[in-house]
């Protein structure tokens, strides 16, 4: 199996950003660039602790690193293709050079017809490809978590054509809050969503006034989501890093069962 070097540069380009990308994460969560402020309610039964950053969140840099490698794992795959049609005329550039593509059916409704079989120009001449590509669609796929995956690739190709990804950030994934202070019965509620300045990270329940030396250590790790149409568990976000890895893993399915056609 050779896999065509144009696909593994791709491939490569898109690790190369997606490392930027997380780097750019880590790099704020191990500065944590915020303040915690705590506030008691007025009968002292809970504690309140929100979050105040000093210096705005990197989305537009993440949005950009995001874009770059979400268009180079949908590159891959026409680059693949591209490298299926000169194999298979022998000519290069091959026939319909300017309009082949791997065709994806994001809709879920709609099936492998000729409008996405005309991206693959004479190669849908070629039954054997023919029905590898259509195998190769999202409604043929396992979903990963409720998500279909090269559906999600395409939708967020197509938007990074026009804007910026619009990335979210979110907690509390591998935050940790330590209880300091006299043991009391409490509990303990997290809050989940997007995370803004201001925002409420963290609330501590007594079963009776806490006492003035109970507190909270927060030690924050954000999350990136992003969103994208719903998935099939109802959400419109999804773990940037969970999913751009599922993402990778389904291109380079495609990509080695597409590769013996090469």
């Amino acid at each position: 199996m050779s896999v065509p070097a144009s696909v593994q540069a791709k491939l490569r380009r898109a690790d190369e950003h997606l490392n930027s990308f997380l780097a750019k994460i880590e790099d704020f969560n191990k500065r944590q660039p915020y303040d915690i402020t705590r506030k008691r309610n007025a009968d002292q039964t809970e504690l309140a602790v929100t979050v105040h950053f000093h210096e705005p969140f990197p989305v537009e840099d993440l949005g950009l690193m995001l874009g770059d490698a979400i268009h180079c794992l949908r590159s891959a795959l026409d680059h693949m293709i591209y490298a299926i049609a000169i194999k298979q005329s022998g000519v290069d550039p091959p026939p319909g050079a300017k309009v082949l593509q791997f065709p994806i059916v994001s809709d879920p409704a709609k099936s492998f017809n000729s409008d996405a079989r005309w991206r693959l120009q004479d190669l849908r001449q070629n039954p054997a490809i023919l029905t590898a590509v259509e195998g190769l669609q999202p409604n043929n796929r396992p979903e990963v978590e409720g998500r279909r995956v090269l559906a999600i690739l395409d939708e967020l190709d197509a938007t990074d054509k026009h804007r910026l990804l619009n990335v979210v950030i979110a907690s509390q994934r591998g935050s940790n809050f330590t209880i300091l202070g006299q043991p009391i019965p409490h509990r303990g509620q997290v809050t989940i969503g997007p995370l803004k300045d201001g925002a409420e990270v963290f609330r501590l329940f007594g079963n009776a006034p806490l006492p003035p030396d109970v507190d909270v250590k927060p030690d924050l790790k954000v999350e990136i989501h992003v969103p994208h149409s719903p998935a099939s568990d109802g959400s419109d976000s999804s773990q940037i890093w969970g999913l751009v890895q599922a993402i990778k893993h389904e291109v380079e399915y495609a990509i080695a069962t597409l590769d013996p056609f090469t």
